[in-house]
């Protein structure tokens, strides 16, 4: 990171130059351009190099099949539901089942911890665990 005498960042010069600076860095930048000859050089420098970029750069324009297939992709990912959104659609459309098919779940994911509940044995200390397994079901 180069730095004047000043001791301003370049970047910091070139944020200035571009008009992304607010408030009391663009007020401590704007005394010490007053206060500074090589600081106004380096600005004046910076100006000059981003108005000679501008001048040189040459904008086409996208045909106009290409900016609208380009919208049309982004309007059809914006459209694109999530996965939340899908599955309160599920249980939207589906209730009953999905409600049933939570309950399953919820049932096979606490089978352990309620078979070991009438124990004397503590789970999360030396307990015994049951590992259920067999195949992924679907809903």
């Amino acid at each position: 990171m180069k730095q004047n005498e000043t001791n301003i960042p370049s970047e910091k010069l070139a944020a200035f130059v571009d008009n992304e600076l607010m408030g009391a860095e663009r007020a401590e930048i704007e005394k010490r351009l007053d206060q500074d000859s090589e600081l106004r050089e380096g600005f004046n420098a910076q100006k000059q190099v981003k108005n000679l970029v501008h001048d040189c750069v040459v904008l086409e324009r996208a045909p106009v099949h290409l900016r609208s297939r380009i919208r049309r992709s982004l309007e059809d990912a914006q459209k694109t539901p999530g996965f939340f959104n899908l599955l309160a659609d599920i249980f939207r459309f589906h209730a009953a089942k999905s409600l049933l098919a939570a309950a399953v779940l919820l049932l096979l994911v606490t089978f352990p911890w309620l078979q070991n509940m009438g124990s004397d044995t503590d789970l999360f200390n030396g307990g015994k665990y049951q590992i259920v397994e067999g195949k992924v079901i679907c809903v």
